[in-house]
């Protein structure tokens, strides 16, 4: 039998496990490490930016959207890139994510959004794939940078800690509140069911409020209430400051008008005073809302205002405060509400917003008159005098105390300023430096006589005619600067007279000087330095045969007269002429002043 030699295997050569050789499962193991490291780095190569945006559908589309944001450029200098936001960073969701990224790349080769409209086309579809993707997995990627449990509510707004507040009790995601944050958004193409849907609260995501949060909500809300209490401590000061200066110049008013008062009696008894410095009105009425304190309120729900909002959500994230059935109940409460507001406005635009308009209207009007005619107090004497002022064509401004007669005032279509005509602020509102003449029809001749003293101090050329119910009065009226006195029960009684002395002669004037009914008029013309009747004598000048008028009297140097046919007639003669109206406007051209220029 022969000796048969066995020969000892090698090392590498020695089977182990199933069979397998230490030279094997080393060479496996080698192979491995190279395939794994070779696996990862190509992994992470499709995990740049650089790949992302490699093809021309994303570098021409959604890359350029991107490099605006926040999330391209910032004030810290931190870049989240595609893979941050798309790509999970857990091995196995990565994986998951990579696999579905072939279907992407199936797209790509098939050319479904090679072209800005293709993908805005799709944009809809593809956006709706993101946004449930991160809802299931409560935002996953944006916390790969964002943490709730990180975030300090001091360096919030309002509203922003007022909705990640919500997020926190209702388990709402980022998702919910911030789509297209990094794109063109097409959150608005949603319907509202989709919207409802997809941001409706899931409470898997509910989260206990991290105790870092409460204490920085803490300080937040006791500093703004800080500032709220400095800002309504200021307010309180200026409100303060501005009713000590109201107070002050009540005073200092009220002073001034009892010197006014003083010096105006010591005048009326001889004595010479110094005049009293003139104080100003003050101006203005109403509130003062500068001085109302501000209060914050909350409408429809924490941190919302808007009611685009509400109606349709279109247009901002986090929860909603109502559903579609809430929606259409906003809506109708809303149009009855502002149908409601919208009466309220009218009453106060034609009550109050009216006046005002109308006031300052007015007051433009009055600061544009010139050579017209105030008449102090409304009532049944001024008002009969204000018939023969419109019927002649004279611009008129009424002053009157009484505010009750506004009404009346603005019915007859007057010029008016409510006030009390013995103040000079309000005669000079009235252009008492631009009128021709003021007529006093108050029924006190002491406030008549005061009237009569501002208006003469402010306008030496006024002619002033003022009513005096005691026949007493007439000369001090006339030494305060009166041009005439006229007492209402005087010519009262002498009129009564005259009807029956001469009835016809009576009758006849008053149709031509109270508008008796016929179109015939007496009134005073003065001849000015441009007129061609200068020289002439009145049989000369043709008058009658060119105007048709007819000259009844005249005024020269202070003395009436009655005009013959060779009267020369001068410049600044008034005449007393009687005719119709067309009659009258061809005796204007002829003696170059109109009536309502006198």
């Amino acid at each position: 039998m022969s000796d048969l030699h066995f020969k000892k295997p090698g090392l590498m050569s020695r089977r182990i496990i199933l069979g397998t050789t230490i030279g094997g499962g080393v060479a496996f193991f080698i192979f491995g490490i190279l395939f794994w490291g070779g696996f990862n780095t190509a992994m992470e190569a499709t995990n740049q930016m650089d790949f992302c945006i490699s093809c021309h559908e994303m570098e021409e589309n959604v890359f350029q959207e991107y490099k605006p944001t926040i999330h391209y450029s910032n004030r810290t200098g931190v870049r989240a890139t595609c893979p941050d936001c798309h790509v999970p960073r857990p091995w196995i969701h990565k994986m998951v994510r990579k696999i579905q990224a072939s279907n992407e790349v199936f797209h790509k080769i098939m050319g479904t959004v090679d072209t800005p409209e293709k993908f805005d086309q799709h944009r809809l579809t593809m956006a709706k794939r993101v946004w449930n993707a991160m809802k299931n997995t409560d935002s996953r990627e944006c916390r790969n940078c964002h943490n709730f449990e990180s975030m300090n509510p001091e360096f919030q707004r309002p509203r922003a800690r007022k909705q990640h507040l919500n997020a926190f009790e209702t388990g709402q995601t980022c998702i919910d509140c911030h789509k297209g944050i990094a794109h063109k958004s097409v959150r608005k193409l949603l319907s509202d069911e989709e919207l409802e849907q997809l941001e409706k609260p899931d409470p898997r995501y509910v989260r206990q409020i991290p105790e870092m949060y409460k204490i920085g909500l803490e300080r937040v809300e006791a500093k703004e209430a800080e500032m709220a209490a400095n800002e309504q401590a200021e307010k309180e000061k200026e409100r303060a400051a501005r009713q000590a200066a109201k107070a002050a110049e009540k005073v200092r008013i009220e002073q001034a008008v009892d010197a006014a008062l003083q010096n105006y009696k010591a005048q009326m008894s001889g004595a010479a005073v110094a005049a009293a410095a003139g104080a100003g009105a003050a101006r203005g009425y109403g509130i003062d809302w500068d001085g109302v304190p501000s209060r914050q309120v909350t409408i429809f729900y924490p941190g919302e205002t808007s009611m685009e909002w509400v109606l349709t959500g279109k247009d901002h994230g986090g929860a909603r405060p109502l559903t579609i059935g809430g929606r259409m109940f906003t809506v109708a409460l809303l149009v009855a509400g502002v149908a409601f507001i919208a009466y309220g406005l009218e009453y106060l635009l034609t009550a109050n917003l009216g006046d005002t308009w109308r006031e300052r209207r007015m007051m433009r009007t009055i600061e544009n008159l010139e050579n017209h005619v105030i008449l102090c107090g409304y009532g049944r004497v001024g008002q009969s005098a204000i018939t023969s002022l419109k019927n002649s064509k004279r611009q008129v401004v009424v002053l009157e105390k009484d505010v009750e007669k506004t009404a009346v005032l603005e019915e007859n279509n007057l010029l008016y300023l409510i006030g009390d005509a013995t103040k000079d602020e309000l005669l000079q509102q009235a252009g008492i430096d631009r009128a021709w003449g003021l007529l006093i029809c108050t029924g006190d001749d002491s406030r008549n006589l005061f009237i009569v003293l501002s208006a003469r101090a402010l306008n030496s050329d006024l002619y002033i005619v003022t009513r005096s119910v005691d026949a007493e009065n007439e000369r001090k009226m006339r030494r305060a600067g009166a041009n005439r006195v006229v007492s209402p029960y005087q010519i009262g009684g002498q009129h009564m007279a005259n009807i029956v002395i001469r009835p016809h002669v009576t009758d006849f004037f008053d149709v031509v000087t109270l508008d008796g009914g016929i179109e015939l008029w007496v009134e005073e013309l003065v001849i000015s330095e441009t007129s061609p009747l200068i020289g002439k004598a009145v049989g000369q000048a043709n008058i009658r045969q060119e105007t048709g008028v007819s000259i009844i009297a005249m005024w020269r140097e202070g003395r009436s007269t009655i005009p013959d046919a060779h009267t020369i007639l001068q410049a600044n003669d008034e005449l007393i002429v009687i005719g119709t109206r067309d009659q009258l406007a061809k005796m204007e051209k002829l003696t170059g002043i109109e009536v309502g220029q006198l």
